[in-house]
């Protein structure tokens, strides 16, 4: 497979729904084109039609990129790579693969078909669902950032777990720290990527997206199909409404309660209004150079009596 911008000898290329190419060049080297089913045919090359790019994108993937090792895996036994270390009370269920080096702690539950990658640590009697992939040195159940203070910080054991339900997706070198009492909770469908930190009693609800470097502080509730851009920040015990879209870089210093909205900013506020108001933030240094000439007129004329009646 190719892009259009790169392209390779006798491969096959697509084109997003979007994007219109009925009058583009595209390389001769270039065998076929993968299109919507809404494009009309291209002049000069094989075009398959499909009702959804993406699915076929990845059907096409499964056939010229097929997973290493797939076939070795028993659908009765999970398989581990080298230098792994498992806890004698640990269960891990079918066609779950480890890579190298990976640990897993006492009494730590994985269910079927997961995929656990090179390095990764699960410790404190997590339990992840079925079809789950972690990818390579993530800690999931390590002991979260807490402390009292008494003559000198004083740590807080954390007892919690840490719950991971079915088809979840985690990206590299994220930490999932285990709950204080209860169970940090990531629940089915959400998808993290790499370098995410979500702390201790941190619930993430169905299908959320996060992007790479968020930080999610002790207790936070993220709502179901919620989506945080990269490096957004949440403060401790904050709630943020199904379907909101966080834009990168945010930080939430509140309760978000209001659903499928798009905010911005830090504080954020709604997407729109942010706008605005940066679009007035950025004209500052012009209103005061126009302030400073006002002020330098009324100084060098200053006002008649007559002028002040």
């Amino acid at each position: 497979m190719c892009s259009l911008d790169q392209p390779k000898a006798n491969s096959i290329a697509y084109v997003s729904s979007e994007l219109r190419y009925a009058n583009r060049t595209i390389s001769p080297v270039i065998k076929a084109l993968l299109v919507s089913d809404k494009h009309e045919n291209h002049r000069d090359l094989t075009v398959i039609k499909v009702a959804d790019i993406s699915q076929a994108l990845e059907k096409v993937k499964d056939l010229l990129y097929p997973i290493p090792n797939g076939k070795e895996l028993s659908q009765d036994t999970c398989c581990s790579g080298q230098y792994c270390v498992i806890d004698p009370s640990a269960q891990i269920g079918a066609g779950t693969l480890l890579g190298n080096h990976v640990v897993i702690g006492a009494n730590v539950r994985i269910g079927d078909n997961c995929t656990i990658g090179d390095g990764v640590k699960i410790y404190g009697d997590s339990k992840i669902g079925n079809n789950v992939a972690i990818k390579a040195n993530t800690v999931i159940g390590g002991q979260g950032f807490g402390y009292y203070y008494d003559k000198g910080y004083q740590k807080i054991r954390h007892v919690g777990a840490v719950l991971i339900e079915d088809d979840v997706s985690i990206g590299s070198n994220c930490c999932i720290d285990r709950g204080t009492i209860n169970d940090t909770i990531i629940r089915r469908g959400a998808k993290l990527d790499n370098l995410i930190q979500v702390a201790h009693n941190v619930e993430i609800g169905r299908d959320v997206a996060i992007a790479a470097q968020v930080g999610l502080s002790g207790s936070v509730v993220v709502g179901d199909g919620v989506q945080l851009g990269g490096q957004v920040g949440v403060i401790g015990h904050v709630k943020i409404a199904p379907g909101s879209r966080v834009q990168a870089q945010s930080g939430v210093a509140g309760n978000i309660a209001e659903p499928n909205q798009k905010w911005y900013g830090y504080p954020a506020v709604k997407y729109w209004d942010f706008l605005r108001s940066f679009a007035l933030f950025k004209k500052l240094p012009q209103l005061e150079r126009r302030l400073d000439t006002l002020e330098d007129i009324v100084t060098d004329h200053p006002k008649s009596s007559k002028d002040e009646q």
